[in-house]
């Protein structure tokens, strides 16, 4: 009897053993420094090329607060939102507070470090824990100008919902502690349940820089005897950190064979801490993280760095995020919303990144590699090609004015008038479209681009002055065209403005889906003006043409509001202004008001019917205008108006530093300028143009709302008002043509 008691006991125990085995679910996040994309994805080393087969591959954007570093990058991803861990002193020096973790035992200045912690923050903590002493600093740094980013929310998230927090390894330097896994795992108090970042996770080696590396043995042995129903571990493998920082010292050749084999060795880690959580029939999640790339890819402008995940969940391919909507690319702060949702536990609204996931788009690793070689290119070569084109568009506002003051100036025999001017004012509002266009020709290097521009917009716009005498039809057609190739693009899923110079660019980390500020001034701007133009052409008016302006102007609201297309909503608004004064203008007087309030309200009620749709879709596929709506409903109004202060300072801040609040000032002086002089051209100059003028005063009407309620209105403006101050000063011209081959 008591032999068959026994038994069912000792099988009830196993059973219930193979139940907790069964359950246990783990996720483990390994990070390191100085990875570039091309280093691992196009290693040779046979430990690499097995990660990799088992592995979805992506790119990660590392934006944070402040600079690109390990330590903003770890307080980031801690934080679910963008964060910085430098504190500036008085004198300018700076401190990496993300560094500052220790076991709790260990000596920081002769004082145990849990009691240095208990000095700084008045908290009670046990000796064995991990912690940040200077937790209470870092708080601060992120208080002053990033409202609602809160270091170690992740791991205060995690705790909650019963999951152990776990911190191994370090990146020290000699004497100087480096610890910024301690970040990542810790709770907002700054600290972790266990773990072990001391020097016992190192090995002496005299042929690595500090004498020491990472002793991967000893971290593989303390991860598996974790015992723990739910574990979230994260591991710093620091070998990659101390040579980036001992790389000044060392050759190139030293540096490239040290880079390899940390590589390497990090690698077989990745992959037998795999086999051995897969092995005990875990649940997990196995994520593998450089925080930054090496110094030369770094300098060379390529920031993105590798994303590795393996997991029981997880097969290979390439990776992608709601908050990138972009196959093979995810952010930083996506990682903590994907960390929770693999323990079935929801993100605040504090954490700003979506879920990562396997994109169902094949994709090679080879073309990841070249979408980055294209990333890089476009992100180097922005800011040249930008900052020329803003310099011709000034330059020929600047010396339209200068002769539209003297009539005529003459060099060298060559009379120069402001009629000269005109195929070059052609060839900027031809710009937008070509810069649009041009990517896809394999065309992404500055000096190409500049060639290029050069060829495509002068030319035709010499051809253009000397063949059309009628200035409308060639406004019509450029208007028309830069509109309509916007449109479908956004309806094939945006692929040329994902690569065009004047839009936005991944490694910015700022917009990566949709129409973007810059072009949303030049769709509105351009329609508008194309419009208006034929209008003027044909100088007809029906109920049927009512009917087609109207039905363009809802389909168009549509597609720069949708989620799934344009995905501005900010850009509505200047929308809904342009298109209901141009409606309103051009129809009887007696019907304008009405007319007018009728086309806003309809705009209005399009918007709010978007908004809407935002806020029903799930969680993954709403933008940021639903997300901020569907935090509103659950925490008040508040949020809303605190976001609009947000977007309102950005603003102020690019009219005081962006070159596009330069274009947007040339072209205010332009506009005044034709007002000052000749005396009245303006008012003689569109009296025979009413539909012209009414597409003006859209415009004028559309950024000035865009400048108002746009984080990066000024951006919008500029590029909408392309399309109001060329075209007057062309048409001021023309007409003068016009007035002296008659004689008058």
């Amino acid at each position: 009897m008591l032999r068959r008691f026994v038994i069912c006991i000792l099988l009830a125990v196993l059973g219930a053993l193979t139940v907790l085995a069964a359950d246990r679910e783990t996720a483990i996040l390994v990070v390191m420094e100085g990875v570039s994309v091309d280093q691992l994805l196009a290693s040779t080393d046979p430990s690499c090329k097995e990660l990799l087969s088992r592995a979805a591959v992506g790119l990660i954007n590392n934006r944070t607060g402040e600079s690109l570093s390990a330590s903003n990058n770890a307080v980031t991803i801690g934080a679910g939102a963008r964060a910085r861990s430098e504190l500036k002193n008085d004198w300018g020096k700076t401190c990496n507070l993300a560094t500052w973790g220790f076991n709790g035992r260990e000596l920081v200045w002769g004082t145990p470090a849990y009691q240095r912690f208990t000095r700084n923050t008045g908290f009670n903590i046990p000796d064995t824990v991990i912690i940040n002493t200077e937790i209470t600093a870092l708080q601060g740094v992120n208080a002053v100008d990033l409202k609602g980013v809160y270091p170690g929310l992740l791991g205060s998230q995690l705790q909650r919902v019963g999951v152990k927090m776990a911190v191994y390894g370090n990146a020290d330097q000699g004497a100087q502690p480096v610890r910024n896994g301690v970040s990542i795992a810790m709770n907002t108090q700054g600290w972790v349940p266990t773990g072990d970042v001391s020097n016992r996770t190192e090995i002496a080696d005299a042929t690595r820089p500090y004498g020491i590396r990472t002793n991967y043995a000893y971290l593989l042995e303390r991860i598996t005897e974790l015992q723990a129903q739910r574990a979230c571990i994260v591991v710093d493998a620091g070998d990659g950190s101390r040579l980036e920082a001992a790389s000044v010292l060392l050759s190139d050749e030293r540096v490239a064979v040290l880079r390899a084999r940390t590589l390497s060795e990090c690698s077989k880690f990745v992959t037998r801490l795999e086999d051995a959580i897969a092995r005990r029939g875990d649940r997990y999640l196995l994520l593998f993280m450089p925080l930054t790339p090496d110094i030369i890819a770094t300098r060379s402008g390529d920031q993105l760095t590798p994303l590795l995940m393996l997991g029981s969940e997880v097969h290979p391919g390439i990776l992608t995020s709601t908050s990138t909507k972009r196959t093979g690319v995810v952010m930083n702060v996506d990682l903590a919303p994907t960390i929770l949702r693999f323990f079935r536990a929801t993100p605040t609204s504090d954490m700003v990144g979506g879920l990562i996931a396997v994109d169902s788009q094949r994709m090679t690793r080879d073309a990841l590699r070249a979408a980055n070689h294209k990333m890089v290119a476009l992100n180097q070569g922005r800011p040249p090609v930008i900052k020329g084109y803003i310099l011709v568009l000034a330059c020929s506002v600047l010396a339209y004015v200068l002769l539209s003051l003297a009539l005529r100036y003459q060099i060298q025999g060559i009379r120069i008038t402001p009629a000269s001017l005109r195929p070059l004012f052609l060839a900027v509002m031809l710009v937008p479209l070509i810069l649009l266009i041009a990517p896809s020709l394999g065309i992404y290097r500055p000096l190409g681009t500049a060639a290029f521009l050069l060829v495509v917009t002068l030319f035709p716009a010499y051809v253009l002055c000397r063949r059309v005498r009628d200035i409308r039809w060639v406004l019509a057609g450029i208007g028309t065209l830069t509109a309509f190739v916007l449109c479908i693009d956004m309806l094939c899923g945006t692929p040329l403005l994902e690569s065009s110079f004047l839009s936005y660019t991944v490694i910015s980390g700022i917009r990566f889906y949709g129409l973007g500020n810059e072009y949303s001034g030049v769709l509105i701007g351009a329609l508008l003006l194309g419009i208006s133009a034929w209008l003027d052409i044909w100088k007809t008016s029906s109920r049927w043409l009512t009917v087609l302006l109207c039905t363009i102007y809802l389909l168009v609201l549509a597609l720069i509001g949708s989620p799934r297309h344009g995905s501005d909503f900010g850009g509505m608004f200047a929308a809904i202004a342009g298109f209901s004064m141009v409606l309103g203008k051009l129809l009887p007087r007696r019907l304008l008001l009405k007319t007018a309030l009728i086309a806003g309200l309809a705009g209005t009620l399009l918007a709010a019917f978007i908004l809407a749709l935002n806020m029903r879709m799930p969680s993954t596929e709403q933008t940021h205008i639903g997300q901020a709506f569907g935090t509103a409903q659950q925490e008040g109004v508040g949020v809303l108006w605190e976001i609009a202060v947000r977007k309102w300072a950005m603003n102020f801040k690019l009219i005081r530093s962006s070159w596009w609040a330069f274009a947007l000032a040339s072209m205010t002086v332009g506009l005044l300028a034709l007002a000052y002089r000749p005396i009245d051209v303006v008012r003689r100059t569109l009296s025979p143009h009413p539909a012209l003028n009414a597409g003006f005063i859209g415009i004028l009407a559309a950024m000035c709302v865009a400048l108002l309620t746009n984080d990066s209105g000024v951006v919008m403006a500029a590029t909408g008002l392309l399309y109001l101050v060329f075209p007057l000063m062309l048409l001021v011209e023309n007409d003068r043509g016009a007035l002296v081959s008659n004689g008058e």
